[in-house]
């Protein structure tokens, strides 16, 4: 089937074609296509799909499937929604490019401890077979995310100084300001969200308006490679290629963000190897957090490889 026009806030329409097999298993497709909204700016002399919308990817298909089914078991359902609940792990493994066809086979198992959790794992391969992502994300049916509140603190980079330390470009740079920079250890930077931007263009006042988890991370894994790349400018160490998401791992999500909120990322560098950082982090609106991430990898490669 074709997917129908979304009730929540997305960076973009990441599936294309949705399919179930006799056997129960969902086959999500998305055709990559320079034009595709955020892709612009990711990255201005080489564009790459981002990583953090195969997550998306697997997440649209999975809620459009867990609401269809729950649909047609009973009527009653019409009004429960699929909302986030966290992100168990993330493994890239092959770049996606324009023109490439993106294929995630899903599949679903319900938590025996924790009625309305459902784990879902996918693969995520490419037209030429190749493994692109193995993504395993956690899905809740119903329940409402609680309210937040906001806090400011002196700044210490502007966006034009990241601009200069990171490659993303508008509409895909999630980081505004920088509050705390520790170099080689830790980052406090924030993003503000605003109603005028493109995951919510088309939705309606009664629609599901949370920031797009895939967006919140990609946030947070920005704010983690300023942090690398700014340190390594300190030192002197010279570091080239193109800045990747390499993995995430146990990222709960414990609330959402709204527009009118400020994230507030605290992520702090624990090794770097060559041209691998290994980070952790947090993400706040105000006095709540709303996510932890227990390992977060970032990558260099030359353009070359990817």
């Amino acid at each position: 089937m074709t997917t129908s026009a979304r009730s929540y806030a997305a960076p973009l329409s990441a599936v294309d074609k949705l399919e179930t097999g006799p056997d129960g298993r969902t086959t999500a497709i998305k055709d990559i296509v320079a034009t595709d909204p955020y892709l612009v700016g990711h990255y201005p002399h080489f564009t790459i799909y981002p990583g953090v919308f195969s997550i998306e990817t697997v997440y649209q298909a999975a809620r459009a499937a867990l609401e269809r089914d729950l649909l047609e078991s009973s009527p009653d359902n019409a009004g429960k929604r699929v909302r986030w609940a966290g992100i168990h792990s993330v493994h890239f493994s092959a770049p996606l490019l324009p023109g490439d066809r993106l294929t995630a086979e899903l599949t679903f198992k319900p938590s025996a401890a924790d009625p309305g959790l459902i784990r879902v794992r996918a693969v995520a391969r490419r037209a030429d077979g190749q493994t692109t992502a193995k993504i395993s994300l956690d899905l809740r049916v119903g329940g409402e995310p609680a309210a937040a509140a906001e806090t400011g603190t002196e700044v210490v980079l502007e966006h034009a100084d990241i601009k200069r330390i990171l490659p993303h470009r508008h509409p895909i740079l999630q980081v505004d300001r920088v509050l705390e920079l520790v170099p080689g250890k830790r980052i406090v930077a924030t993003k503000a969200i605003a109603g005028g931007e493109l995951c919510y263009a088309g939705l309606e006042a009664d629609a599901d308006h949370a920031y797009p988890v895939s967006l919140l991370v990609e946030s947070l894994g920005q704010a983690g490679g300023l942090l690398w790349l700014y340190s390594a400018r300190l030192t002197g160490q010279p570091l080239t290629g193109t800045l990747i998401l390499g993995n995430a791992r146990d990222l709960e999500l414990t609330g959402a963000a709204y527009p009118g909120d400020v994230l507030r990322h605290v992520v702090e560098l624990d090794m770097v190897k060559g041209d691998n950082a290994f980070m952790r982090g947090e993400t706040w609106v105000g006095a709540r957090r709303i996510a932890t991430v227990g390992s977060i990898l970032a990558v260099l490669r030359p353009d070359s490889e990817l």
